[in-house]
């Protein structure tokens, strides 16, 4: 997640240092400033770098960490992204450990977890500690042969997959220099976000061969936002539909709009993966000179019953 975030974020920011002439080598890290921007909390969303709508997918584990660890260096801050980007059984009891043992206690990277393994026990080398961490499952039958702290076992047995944290520390850098031109260059920030007509974004359904579109124009967006997109849950549109069953028995999808790369995300169920099923939806959406993508997401998969 973090590396795909990472580099959505790049060209935005190639585009900002050429017409504002700023070198990012100059731009001064762990400004008061900017941290205080980027922490900002917008709606009860964590917003970074407060861009109206650019949010990481789980932005309340972020508010929580944040207010509850207070970063106060890059590594913190790494640290912090890390973890919310990695996947675990309890984010409470993340939550829990920090407050009682600290963020630097926490098992926040797989080179991090080889050392504890390592530490724990004489008689395990490194490629078999290596094989344990790129195999949890394994590593979890493990567990109780080492000579751990419960809270270290605890910690351990709570791990489902750590993200990369040179991944995170590249997604901070750039969140960070965002906020640097936002704030400091919001004229040219919001000049580069050019207004876009025309098209629509939504939810979708395909019953009977037909589609069944649900459209707001982009035009009615806030041009400040990092995508348009319809606040129309799939199940509300399709109770206007009058058709049988339950909604997620029928393929279904969206439409919506990066604002900051300046192309339409289509988000589809694989089985609408066909040349004239796809040109149907483009048509629909008004999207036939537009940029756009197909994407997959576990959250537009027919269920069968």
């Amino acid at each position: 997640m973090a590396n795909k975030l990472s580099n959505k974020y790049d060209e935005r920011i190639k585009e900002l240092t050429k017409l504002t002439n700023i070198n990012l080598s100059d731009i001064k890290f762990f400004d008061n400033e900017i941290i205080s921007y980027i922490i900002k909390e917008f709606d009860y969303a964590y917003y970074l770098p407060s861009l109206q709508g650019c949010y990481f997918n789980n932005f309340n584990d972020l508010y929580n960490l944040v207010n509850l660890v207070k970063p106060k260096n890059i590594n913190e801050f790494i640290l912090i992204l890390n973890l919310v980007n990695s996947k675990f059984h309890s984010k409470k009891l993340i939550l829990k450990d920090i407050k009682e043992y600290g963020i630097n206690s926490i098992i926040t990277s797989k080179p991090k977890l080889l050392s504890y393994l390592i530490k724990s026990n004489n008689d395990l080398n490194y490629d078999e500690a290596i094989e344990l961490i790129n195999d949890l499952d394994k590593l979890k039958l493990s567990i109780y042969d080492f000579n751990l702290s419960k809270y270290l076992k605890e910690e351990i047995l709570n791990i489902k997959n750590l993200s990369t944290l040179s991944d995170s520390a590249k997604l901070f850098k750039n969140i960070y220099y965002l906020a640097h031109f936002k704030i400091h260059y919001e004229g040219i920030f919001f000049n580069t976000l050019i207004k876009e007509e025309g098209s629509f974004v939504g939810p979708f359904f395909y019953i009977d061969s037909k589609v069944y579109a649900y459209k707001e124009k982009v035009e009615s967006f806030n041009v400040k936002l990092l995508y348009f997109d319809s606040n129309m849950g799939h199940m509300l549109f399709f109770n206007t539909l009058n058709k049988y069953g339950e909604y997620s028995y029928y393929p279904r999808g969206r439409v919506l709009f990066d604002n900051l790369n300046k192309i339409y995300l289509i988000y589809i169920d694989k089985s609408l993966n066909k040349a004239k099923i796809k040109e149907e939806i483009i048509n629909e959406y008004n999207l036939k000179n537009k940029k756009v993508k197909f994407c997959y997401d576990e959250h537009y998969v027919t269920l069968d019953y």
